[in-house]
């Protein structure tokens, strides 16, 4: 499955709806599953930034 790193918005507390435990405010790496995608799309959470090695880097 697709995944994605994700932080809640400042002030938000955002639950996992399988282990119900708050989403860490530094963010993690979630499902891309519809759950995580409305709350994406409702301004409740967003995508962090992850720092791609460029082909060169080893």
């Amino acid at each position: 499955m697709e995944m994605f790193k994700i932080k809640p918005c400042k002030g938000l507390i955002i639950r996992d709806p399988e282990t119900f435990e708050v989403l860490a405010e530094n963010g993690e790496e979630k499902p891309r599953t519809s759950y995580w995608l409305n709350h994406l799309k409702n301004g409740d959470v967003e995508l962090v930034e992850t720092k791609s090695r460029s082909r060169g880097e080893k």
